[in-house]
């Protein structure tokens, strides 16, 4: 009987031990795994190609009335497709984004800067061509680039369209009507700029083919702005051809239009039947708040001066 049990204990310890011994070894297979950081590594050996960068977060300073003041850099990377200044053809492009933001936990609004770094897939090590913006987003397009700055305390976004040059296109509040016409080289771009300064002026019309050819016109009232006028941006509209289309896409601050009425046309002063119209908000009163403006021969009112002045009718 104390055979039996002696031999009882003794399985009891070795089985004992072999799980004891099991669990260790899977622990310390599971400890043993490699981690995403260390897979990553790995898969990216084999690359011809590798960069990679570092994002940080710091707070700054408190304050009683603001709050946190804190700076974040935060950078990462895209595949773009366009012209740089310098190419002809459109192509593919490694674009790093580097944006430094400073703000406060109780501000509105924020200071901030991106910077992008353009690097060709043939020769990833060369720096093709740099764009350095203070404002709060920068898209890339195929032969322009677009920023954008926010507005504050409900004030409008404030939008600006650059060659790859880096020459400025259009500055607009609000929007940017961006006319396209088929089978042509010839583009146009229509916005407005408010001004807060003079009583008596609405803000200047915007109206450009490129970086060069660029025109204004000034829109004047005889009445104080502070007893009609709201001080927003107006409503501006084209007026073209039955075929033309219109589409917005208001998280751009872009309106496209197509005119197909203009289809083929080999320069600027094809341009005709077209007409541009802006409604402005209006308080109280009874105000006349629509201009038109007709461009006749690819020139606003067929007037080839780069800058006008107009009244508002009363």
């Amino acid at each position: 009987m104390k055979d039996k049990i002696l031999l009882l204990v003794l399985v009891s310890v070795v089985l004992l031990g072999c799980k004891s011994k099991t669990r260790t070894q899977s622990d310390e297979t599971q400890f043993e795994k490699p981690s995403f950081a260390d897979t990553s590594s790995q898969k990216t050996s084999n690359a011809f190609f590798f960069d990679e960068s570092v994002s940080s977060f710091q707070i700054l300073s408190r304050d009683k009335d603001t709050g946190y003041e804190y700076e974040t850099v935060e950078i990462n990377y895209k595949v773009v497709y366009i012209i740089p200044d310098g190419y002809e053809e459109l192509n593919n492009y490694i674009a790093k984004y580097t944006t430094w933001s400073k703000t406060c936990t109780g501000c509105e609004g924020q200071e901030r800067n991106i910077k992008v770094e353009l690097y060709s897939f043939d020769a990833p090590n060369k720096l093709v061509m740099k764009i350095d913006k203070n404002c709060d987003e920068l898209i890339l397009f195929t032969n322009t680039y677009k920023t954008t700055i926010y507005g504050c305390c409900a004030s409008e976004n404030i939008y600006e369209i650059f060659d790859y040059k880096h020459k400025s296109i259009i500055q607009s509040d609000n929007q940017i009507i961006l006319g396209d016409i088929p089978n042509s080289k010839i583009k146009l771009y229509v916005g407005f700029t408010k001004n807060l300064n003079d009583t008596q002026c609405l803000g200047s019309l915007s109206y450009s083919y490129n970086s060069d050819e660029k025109y204004t016109i000034k829109i004047l009232t005889e009445k104080k702005l502070e007893n009609n006028f709201l001080p927003f941006s107006p409503d501006i509209e084209i007026f073209g051809g039955n075929n033309d289309r219109k589409y917005s896409d208001f998280t751009s601050g872009l309106v496209k239009y197509t005119f197909w009425s203009l289809n083929k046309i080999l320069d600027k002063n094809s341009i005709n039947n077209l007409t541009i119209r802006l409604t402005f908000p209006y308080d109280s009163g009874t105000v006349n708040n629509v201009i038109e403006i007709p461009i006749i021969n690819g020139n606003l009112f067929e007037i080839g001066e780069t800058t006008q002045e107009i009244y508002i009718a009363e």
